[in-house]
């Protein structure tokens, strides 16, 4: 045996020991449904009579559910059976390839899938497997991957999205870490309002209560629709996660209906985008009694650092200090390393960081070190300044410009509740700035003076937007993060469009698909 194998075995055996010992306490749960760790071994002994058995270890194992209880079952029983979940989106179309799959677990009423090579298994709402079909056989069948553990999908906020290969080991090393930061433990219950194919959702939420033998309820939510703080709130969680850009949404929806503070949640973490001054001070007012957790993570390296409000530069910007046994640095364009506090990418060495992309897509990590294209800083005392995306950079007047830097400008004025910039083409700049905001109230000659000022007092004259789109909500994709592709549209073909005038600075604004003046 491998030690790569035997990483995976473990994470096998982890959660074969969890199912036994919790036969009777639920597990996993959707609003409809309960799952205890019986029923988890139930579906697991008819998972492997069903699939398993024709599907090589280290196997690769599409699962496409909506978010639900039988959806939770589906991973972890893929898991616990020693082959590799591939998490594909219920709610958008599939990979442009499956036929690297050696089995797929669906719903129950799920559409053909010629390409698949190996069974296809149709499961109820309680993770049963009620049908069991043969897809094509193969010419070649598909590599298994040793080492692999799991497989999910980038965002695709900014292009396609691709696949990432996650070892095993990263899924044990991670979920321990966070186990004992979050003091997670039988007694956990938390509120997963992220869906399971974003690694915030599975790994760093689901996977470390379920392997800590506390209870998910998976939540069938898109968020920023005025569900989820009622959601977390009727859960009675005492764990959740959250983007921070979601967290204006949530602290709306608190108001607008009246809702009580969600005292019983005792550790919230934010991850996923910057965290700002705004988020910290909304967090405290919608869980006035947790610790508060900031992190930095992506797809291919989960979590690479964290903090929490216990350390006095919590409140400072940054996004925490490496986990243990966790290498960065930050490097220039050569692959050099910066002095202390000097911009660059950072680069990431770690049990976490990815295997490599499906269908070789890209190279593996140079030497064990992932590039993953965010830009940042260390202070010299260690911690991680995350400073944007590299690939989000262009040029205006030939010199560089960060839309996140125009969009901290923009979110630094009270009255703006989100904010999205995208770079469009120009005869004179080359290209140039486009700003799209959201706003808390219904703009008025006053808060375009609001946003100008905001943007000029924080930005040089070059970065400063000369469009200002005011739209009711910001598009986000069903975990929170900013959709650029979908803004990119917008400003391509607007649904209408409709003047709203100038600002005293000189900024237009307009709006998309209302009637609304200034």
């Amino acid at each position: 045996m491998t030690t790569d194998s035997r990483h995976r075995d473990l994470l096998r055996e982890r959660l074969s020991e969890v199912f036994a010992r919790h036969a009777e306490r639920v597990l996993v749960a959707d609003k409809k449904v309960a799952l205890t760790g019986a029923d988890l071994e139930r579906a697991q002994t008819r998972w492997l009579e069903a699939a398993a058995c024709r599907i090589p270890e280290g196997g690769y194992v599409g699962v496409r559910l909506p978010p639900s209880a039988a959806q939770a079952a589906a991973v972890l029983t893929v898991m616990a059976s020693g082959r590799v979940p591939v998490m594909l989106d219920a709610w958008a179309p599939s990979p442009p390839r499956l036929d690297f799959l050696h089995g797929l677990v669906c719903s129950e009423d799920a559409a053909e899938y010629p390409e698949i090579h190996g069974p296809i298994v149709g499961l109820d709402r309680y993770g049963q497997v009620v049908e069991s079909r043969s897809g094509r056989a193969p010419k070649e069948p598909p590599l298994a991957q040793e080492a692999a553990g799991l497989v999910l999908y980038t965002s695709g906020s900014g292009g396609e999205p691709k696949g990432v290969i996650l070892p095993s080991a990263g899924l044990l090393y991670v979920a321990g870490l966070l186990i004992e930061r979050l003091r997670l433990d039988a007694d956990t219950q938390t509120a997963v309002t992220l869906p399971l194919h974003h690694t915030m959702g599975l790994n760093t939420q689901f996977l470390p209560t379920v392997l800590a033998g506390g209870r998910a309820l998976v939540l069938a939510t898109r968020l920023g629709l005025g569900r989820a703080y009622r959601d977390i709130l009727e859960s009675g969680a005492t764990f959740a996660a959250l983007f921070p850009d979601v967290l204006g949404a949530l602290a709306i929806e608190k108001e607008r209906r009246g809702l009580a503070p969600a005292a019983s949640v005792t550790h919230l973490q934010l991850a996923g985008a910057p965290i700002r001054t705004r988020h910290l001070e909304t967090a405290r007012e919608l869980f006035p009694a947790a610790r508060l957790h900031k992190g930095y993570g992506l797809t291919e390296a989960i979590r690479v650092t964290m903090i929490d409000d216990r350390d006095p530069y919590f409140p400072e910007v940054g996004a925490g200090r490496p986990l243990e046994g966790q290498d960065v640095s930050i490097r220039d364009r050569d692959g050099l390393r910066v002095e202390c506090g000097e911009s660059g990418e950072v680069w990431v060495r770690g049990p976490n960081v990815m295997l490599g992309y499906l269908h070789g897509d890209e190279a593996l990590p140079r030497g064990g070190w992932l590039r993953t294209g965010d830009l940042g800083s260390l202070t010299a005392d260690g911690r991680l300044v995350v400073e944007g995306r590299r690939d989000r950079l262009f040029k205006c007047h030939g010199r560089h410009v960060s839309p996140s830097e125009i969009e901290d400008a923009a979110l630094s004025s009270p009255l703006v509740a989100g904010a999205g910039c995208i770079p469009v083409a120009c005869p004179v700049r080359g290209r140039r700035p486009i700003l799209f905001v959201e706003l808390v109230g219904s703009l008025t000659g006053g808060l375009k003076s609001e946003i100008e000022t905001a943007l000029l007092g924080r930005l040089q004259p070059h970065r400063v937007p000369r469009d200002v789109v005011v739209l009711d909500a910001i598009p986000r994709s069903a975990a929170g993060k900013l959709d650029v592709v979908a803004l990119e549209g917008l400003w391509r073909r607007p649904p209408g469009r409709t003047e709203l005038g100038r600002g005293p600075a000189g900024c237009r604004f307009t709006t998309f698909g209302t009637e609304e003046g200034a």
